[in-house]
């Protein structure tokens, strides 16, 4: 602190945290061709993994998690909190 303080300043404090690290040599490489940009989408190379999945182990297998269908599968919204921040319609009032 005594390098960096300037008098005449507010001094704030932040912090950086970096999760899930792990070295290069075990990243897993991506069924997405690299050279493929987010406008064309090109995902034959994954759909064909996909397919030969599916023929091998039975259709249904895999599938597209957008795919699945809402009677097989939903998520439990019993338990979830309130969503003041983000629709202003649940916004607490007092009066």
């Amino acid at each position: 602190m005594r390098k960096i303080y300037q008098p005449g300043y507010r001094l704030a404090k932040a912090g950086v945290m970096l999760l899930d690290l792990s070295p290069q040599t075990q990243d897993q490489p991506s069924l997405l061709p690299e050279e493929a940009e987010p406008a064309g989408r090109d995902h034959s190379a994954l759909m064909e993994a996909m397919d030969r999945i599916n023929q091998r182990w039975g259709k249904g297998a895999v599938a597209v998690g957008s795919a699945v269908q809402v009677g097989a599968w939903g998520m439990r919204q019993e338990r979830r909190t309130g969503m003041c921040t983000t629709q202003l319609d649940q916004v607490p009032v007092a009066r």
